[in-house]
């Protein structure tokens, strides 16, 4: 996240056809399901669109994603205004390297109707690798 707020990130991450976007996105993750059609529809996207607005959120985002073991303080933010207060789902990959279980610990606190599903063998990209499961939790829930 840090390194994608960095002036003309956008840029480089689309440098030769992508492949900084793909090689970030792959980082010790499983990017099987993003081949073929697929690939050529998100690059589609991504060239008609551009990555900035991707970016300029990240960028816009007072919040710095913290090393394991090194927590960093919170912005000082209203945070009764953060507070999610209909039920709420969190449909997690296990295996996900960008966001770590870690990184949810205290959520109930912003969301304390909230329900979490975590799918095993998946990642970050949980939707694509196991939509017939994520479907499923999602269908229960709405039940």
């Amino acid at each position: 996240m840090q390194q994608s707020r960095q002036p003309g990130s956008e840029d480089a991450l689309a440098a030769d056809d992508f492949a900084g976007m793909l090689g970030f996105f792959s980082a010790k993750m499983d990017m099987s399901w993003l081949s073929g059609y697929r690939l050529d529809g998100q690059k589609a996207a991504w060239r008609q669109s551009g990555l900035r607005g991707m970016i300029n959120w990240y960028r816009a985002s007072p919040l710095v994603v913290a090393d394991p073991g090194a927590p960093v303080p919170m912005p000082d933010l209203p945070l009764d205004k953060l507070r999610v207060r209909c039920p709420h789902l969190l449909i997690w990959g296990e295996d996900d390297k960008a966001l770590l279980p870690s990184s949810t610990e205290g959520l109930e606190e912003f969301a304390p109707d909230l329900k979490r599903a975590c799918i095993s063998g998946a990642d970050h990209w949980v939707l694509h690798q196991k939509p017939q499961e994520v479907a499923g939790i999602i269908h229960d829930w709405l039940a």
